[in-house]
C-alpha cells in the first residue's frame, strides 16, 4: 500500500478510497499466519513504529484514518482489509468468514465498528 501511495498521484488515490480503518499489531503479532522464511523473527516494536508510517502516509495524503484499537487474542488483526469489502455508494458492506481458525472471530468487531456508518449484508 504505501507503495502505491508513493508511486501514484494524490487524486488517484482520492479515486481509490478516502476513508480507511486501520489496527495497530497486537501483542500476537508475532504468531501471525505466514509462510516467510522469517516469520519467527518479527519484531514488534518495529511492526508499530511501520504500522505508525502507514498510518501518516495514508493522512499526508488526505485520507481520513479511522484507528481501531488492537484486538487481543488476534494475531493477524492488523490486516484489517481482510475482514470486509465495502461499496462506498450504497453503503454496504460483506463481512469475511474467515477459513483459518485463529482468524474466526475478528469480523465481530468489524461488524460493531461498521454498523452505525453501513448496512451489512
Amino acid at each position: 500500500m504505501i507503495a502505491v501511495i508513493m508511486s501514484t498521484s494524490h487524486e488517484h488515490i482520492k479515486e481509490l478510497f478516502n476513508t480507511v480503518l486501520v489496527r495497530p499489531p497486537s501483542r500476537e503479532f508475532p504468531r501471525c499466519v505466514s509462510t516467510h522464511p522469517l516469520r519467527n523473527t518479527v519484531d514488534l516494536n518495529l511492526a508499530l513504529r511501520q504500522h505508525e508510517d502507514y498510518v501518516n502516509a495514508l493522512q499526508e495524503e488526505g485520507i481520513e484514518v479511522k484507528k481501531l484499537p488492537s484486538l487481543d487474542g488476534f494475531p493477524d488483526s492488523v490486516f484489517i482489509q481482510d475482514t470486509a469489502l465495502i461499496r462506498a455508494p450504497s453503503r454496504k458492506a460483506l463481512i469475511s468468514r474467515f477459513g483459518e481458525p485463529s482468524r474466526r472471530g475478528e469480523e465481530a468487531s468489524i461488524r460493531i465498528s461498521l454498523k452505525s456508518s453501513v448496512s451489512l449484508l
